[in-house]
């Protein structure tokens, strides 16, 4: 039986570790899109929640203000292992603005459809476009 592409997406989180999804994926924002796309918004906001190596969050709680160049980063000895400045892993926040915060311009067409999570609780973000700024921003309450 033929998976969907959903399906597929799906699968890839429950078989192997984060790291992995990460390197397949090539681009973060792509993957994380694609399962926003195709109805797996939660799985995506599971994905950038998470808290342990390797995860966005585990650089966060290690103090980090960019994007570092391994997933290891810091080890739990404090060991350092990579450079703490890369642009390669930060892809994620291209999905950030275009499904967490909703704002997509395409086809010289803009549209704003965020897709919340309660998980999260707030996002706001902007867009300077060529034909001025464009804004969102959600909170739960």
């Amino acid at each position: 039986m033929a998976l969907s592409i959903a399906d597929y997406l799906l699968q890839l989180p429950e078989n192997m570790n984060f790291a992995k999804v990460q390197e397949l994926s090539g681009e973060d924002s792509l993957y994380y899109r694609m399962l926003s796309d195709y109805g797996q918004t939660e799985t995506a906001y599971s994905l950038l929640l998470q808290e342990d190596s390797p995860s966005w969050l585990y650089e966060v709680k290690k103090g980090a203000t960019t994007i570092w160049e391994s997933w290891l980063g810091i080890d739990k000895k404090g060991e350092i292992h990579s450079s703490f400045n890369h642009y390669s892993l930060g892809a994620v926040t291209g999905w950030l603005l275009d499904s967490v915060c909703g704002i997509r311009v395409e086809c010289g067409q803009i549209s704003i459809a965020p897709k919340p999570d309660k998980r999260l609780g707030f996002a706001e973000g902007s867009y300077d476009s060529p034909v001025g700024t464009i804004s969102s921003c959600w909170e739960y309450t």
